[in-house]
């Protein structure tokens, strides 16, 4: 080569080392992530966020005329603000292969729209979309060629503020994820999906609307958790945009409903406390209305509100069960420690998600499946320990019942072995003395009226028994039929009792009974109208020759009269309403003594429906005798 060509080829390699030096000089120092490595969150980046799409912008980035501010999450947490955000980053591959790097994109839900952003081998921009992955994750491959590096910005448009993680994986790495998130998905959600089928089957074996409840709640949170994972109907439709997300707010609304009313419904607020029962029933209806509501309304908009109310729902039913606690409720404690760790889990995932960067966005779906899990096996558990204790009440009750039932049977051998020493003794008496033969025959007697008396007497209330009943309505009848005189019948039932047992115990129970005895008694003004104790707080009124006016206005006077006076016990005063039903007998053919009792039991129980308190008349007809003599 002669002195002139190697002046001017010392002259070119001085111009493209110039020219190198200038083109790597105009393009800012950004982070760099080499393949090496199976897995790694992208946590250094130069970042930019802007209102609208700006290709100038990351136009003048690549040719180095704009520098972005360089941003490190610490614990990998990338923030997102709405609108669109610029993520700038390096991919190297130092191997000497060619690689496939993959790069994977968090809580696909909130984020509106994710692609990529490089310079192609003519040095053109080029973009590249984001593709849907099953696991609530986008992702995005690139191929790179060995030894090269390739510089890429990623434009994320986000509906609202919130982190994620970003994680570049090669593609050894991305497959073992893959395995992992797949094995961890089935894992969470068949999981959960058996222990809601399980409780379906439990309620079909059963018929109990706790577990019906229970079943509800659970089939509404597995699909939520379905949702959250990615497994949505944006998934199966990824051309339908409007459908990311819809489900969320929708099953959230729906499991808070089935919680509302599974907490109503295992404690029994209805008899404990009538007005927190009317409240959580609107509480319902406002989610109710919330789920065709939720349809119309923007999803971030709609995942926001779900999430205010449902957390405010949760710290009213810790309350709630703070409460029953204080009235020493069985599993109150339990279920208020799960609404309380319920709330706070959700309070971490808020934070986590939207504000502070705590590092658990990588792991989310697995807190999610935890979270899930831990609510549903901590319900499903209370649902247990209740029938647990219903079944050792009834064990108990059953148990009472038998040493009872002991205790009488003791009882009437004891009178029967004193009945036949004093019938030993008075025939002994006969043997000695005629006069000792009288006085022992008088006192046989005494005794024998006692026996009668006890059969045919009530020994709580005074009042003729259920016995005693059954041979007087049958003398009754027959009479009333042979002088066709009109016989009439009232049934009447205490409103409410169990709650004065509930509350007062069930010795006040008795001396309400007694109370109402007395006042039976003194509406009774004839001496041939009886009235019996016909089990219960249940009493009956034989009345003879008396027609249906003259015993309504009867069982009227006597209801108004017991709900002017209060019952009066230890110093506390104790409302108590009766329910009074009416049946008279009129000659009407095929009638029969349980026809007219029947009659009066319809009467009493539509006064019941109709609200208590009230006094309803029935009148027999042909249609209640047949269906009488059918059943």
């Amino acid at each position: 080569m002669s002195y002139l060509g190697r002046v001017l080829f010392i002259l070119v390699i001085c111009f493209m080392s110039t020219s190198w030096v200038r083109a790597e000089q105009s393009l800012p120092d950004i982070p760099s992530y080499s393949l090496s490595q199976s897995q790694q969150g992208i946590a250094k980046v130069h970042y930019h966020a802007m209102a609208q799409k700006n290709k100038t912008i990351i136009a003048d980035f690549f040719a180095g005329k704009s520098q972005w501010p360089l941003v490190k999450a610490s614990k990998g947490d990338l923030a997102y603000q709405p609108g669109f955000n610029l993520i700038a980053f390096q991919v190297d591959n130092d191997s000497l292969e060619r690689q496939l790097a993959y790069i994977t994109l968090k809580n696909q839900i909130r984020i509106s729209s994710a692609e990529i952003l490089f310079l192609n081998d003519n040095n053109e921009l080029e973009f590249m979309p984001f593709e849907l992955e099953g696991n609530n994750t986008l992702k995005v491959s690139l191929s790179l060629p060995a030894k090269d590096k390739i510089k890429v910005i990623l434009c994320i448009k986000s509906t609202s503020h919130l982190r994620s993680s970003l994680v570049l994986y090669n593609q050894s790495g991305f497959i073992e994820n893959s395995s992992e998130a797949s094995f961890r998905l089935g894992l969470g959600l068949g999981g959960l999906f058996c222990l809601t089928f399980a409780m379906l089957l439990l309620y079909l074996a059963i018929r109990k609307n706790t577990v019906l409840l229970l079943f509800a709640y659970l089939l509404c949170r597995t699909c939520t958790l379905s949702a959250i994972l990615g497994l949505n109907l944006y998934y199966l439709l990824p051309q339908y945009n409007a459908l990311k997300g819809i489900e969320v707010p929708i099953f959230v609304a729906a499991s808070t409903i089935a919680l509302l009313l599974f907490t109503a419904k295992v404690f029994k607020l209805k008899q404990i406390n009538e007005r927190l029962h009317r409240l959580i029933q609107w509480i319902t209806w406002l989610f109710a209305a919330f789920l065709p509501m939720s349809l119309f309304t923007p999803v971030y908009i709609d995942v926001s509100a779900i999430m205010i109310l449902h957390s405010l729902t949760i710290i009213f039913l810790a309350a709630i069960g703070f409460y029953l606690y204080r009235l020493r409720q069985r599993l109150a404690l339990l279920f208020s420690t799960i609404m309380v760790v319920k709330l706070m889990s959700m309070i971490v995932i808020i934070i986590a998600t939207n504000w502070v960067d705590i590092g658990i966005a990588p792991y989310k779906a697995a807190i999610y499946i935890t979270i899930f899990w831990i609510d549903a096996f901590l319900l499903t558990f209370i649902l247990s320990r209740q029938y647990f204790y219903q079944v050792q009440d009834k064990e108990i009750a059953q148990k009472e019942a038998l040493e009872n039932a002991k205790l009488s049977e003791s009882t009437q051998e004891q009178l029967l072995t004193l009945q036949q020493e004093n019938q030993e003794e008075l025939e002994q008496r006969v043997q000695e003395r005629t006069l000792e033969l009288n006085i022992a025959l008088q006192e046989l007697e005494e005794v024998n009226q006692e026996l009668e008396r006890k059969n045919i007497i009530d020994e709580l209330t005074g009042l003729h028994n259920r016995r005693f009943y059954d041979q007087k309505i049958l003398a009754e009848y027959r009479r009333s039929k042979r002088n066709l005189t009109p016989l009439s019948l009232v049934v009447i039932d205490i409103d409410h009792f169990k709650r004065v047992n509930d509350d007062y115990g069930h010795l006040a129970g008795d001396q309400c009974l007694v109370w109402l005895s007395g006042h039976i008694k003194q509406c009774l003004k004839r001496n041939s109208d009886l009235a019996f104790r016909y089990g219960g707080e249940e009493f009956c009124l034989i009345l003879p020759e008396t027609d249906s006016q003259g015993a309504f206005t009867l069982a009227e006077s006597l209801r108004e009269n017991i709900a002017r006076r209060a019952f009066l016990y230890q110093e506390l005063e104790i409302p108590i309403t009766i329910s009074c039903g009416v049946c008279t007998y009129q000659q009407q053919a095929d009638a029969q003594p349980e026809h007219i009792f029947a009659g009066a039991d319809k009467a009493l129980y539509t006064a019941k429906r109709s609200g208590r308190n009230q006094t309803q008349e029935h009148k027999l007809v042909d249609e209640d005798i047949n269906q009488q003599d059918v059943t």
